[in-house]
């Protein structure tokens, strides 16, 4: 994992392997660990966090979920890995 300080965010980007399958919202093993380790951390520190979710730029449609929609429920996956 790296760790970038901005101004106004901090930026971490994961290696190893996908954070999720693709079309799915459930964490790999990889972003779970990773995630865990990241809330330790986090613990010590104050401030606010903000979990942003992505996809890639295939365009989506399954049964559930768009795009959006896909990118919203990774981000609620990862925070729920957090808190």
């Amino acid at each position: 994992m790296s760790a970038t300080s901005h101004t106004e965010c901090s930026a971490s980007t994961s290696v190893g392997g996908a954070m999720f399958e693709i079309g799915s919202f459930k964490p790999s093993p990889n972003l779970e660990k990773l995630m865990l380790t990241l809330a330790s951390v986090l613990r010590e520190r104050a401030g606010d966090i903000i979990v942003r979710g992505f996809t890639d730029s295939r365009a989506y449609k399954g049964n559930s979920f768009d795009n959006w929609q896909l990118s919203t429920a990774r981000a609620h996956s990862s925070l729920k890995l957090l808190v």
